[in-house]
């Protein structure tokens, strides 16, 4: 069973990474070609559910998945939801 903290070299704590969540990888890479390869680089998750034809096991939704990797992606916040 892994730990959520694991202690550095120096002795602080920090947080791993969510890419070592189960499947969590091979997700990110799956938004990446969803959003590369056509002209419209935005998608809802009804959007991305439909593009790929399943949900993310790593996360409760696809938003939530993009949202975990600000290094990657950008969520827009529309005034009632998430875009």
């Amino acid at each position: 069973m892994y730990s959520k903290w694991k202690n550095s070299a120096i002795g602080m704590s920090r947080k791993l990474s969510s890419y070592l969540k189960h499947g969590r990888l091979g997700e990110v890479i799956a938004l990446i070609q969803v959003l590369a390869y056509h002209r419209n680089t935005s998608r809802s998750e009804d959007g991305f559910r439909k593009e790929l034809c399943y949900a993310p096991v790593s996360a409760t939704s696809w938003i939530e998945v993009a949202k975990n990797h600000p290094e990657l992606y950008r969520v827009r916040l529309k005034e009632c939801g998430v875009d």
